[in-house]
């Protein structure tokens, strides 16, 4: 697993395996180096909210998010990371923020969801909680920004090994 992960980080089922083995092993402290690891070579919003899951009961939870998403601020994924630790500590002007600061880089129903539930929770006025929700509503849905590795497998084995999948069949 450990190979797997080395040398396909953005392979997150594999990730995800290892994470389970720490989970059954009781061994909080390898499952959180290993999110942090992981989130590090491949951040994702999926690996992000494992993290958040497992530094739940950690009072420096916020601190330690902002010294993770430091160098990924310039990201789609590193905004929305920040932001949700910003939303799951209770402070929802600066996860808006964040979630805003995402929408430079991907503009998604995710984040828009995200904005409106921010709104809310700031009782903000009637029209932002509507344009919020109808950008959600017809936006198109998330992304992970390295989630293309299927299509990237594809091009590969066309270019390399031959394979083109025809009408369902592999020649």
């Amino acid at each position: 697993i450990n190979l797997g992960t080395k040398y396909l980080p953005s392979f997150v089922q594999l990730t995800e395996l290892k994470l389970d083995i720490y989970k059954k092993q009781n061994n909080k402290n390898q499952l959180i180096k290993s999110l942090v690891d992981t989130w590090q070579k491949t951040p994702s919003k999926q690996i992000f909210i494992k993290w958040l899951i497992a530094t739940s009961d950690d009072k420096n939870q916020l601190k330690q998010a902002k010294k993770i998403t430091k160098n990924y601020l310039n990201t789609a994924e590193g905004c929305i990371a920040l932001a949700l630790a910003y939303k799951e500590n209770g402070d929802y002007k600066k996860a808006e923020e964040f979630f805003t600061k995402a929408l430079e880089y991907s503009q998604n129903q995710y984040i828009y969801s995200q904005l409106l539930i921010c709104a809310q929770k700031q009782d903000s006025e009637q029209k932002v909680k509507e344009e919020w929700q109808n950008k959600a509503m017809n936006s198109h849905s998330y992304q992970w920004e390295q989630d293309d590795y299927s299509s990237a497998y594809k091009k590969w084995s066309e270019d390399y090994l031959g394979y083109t999948k025809v009408a369902g069949h592999i020649s």
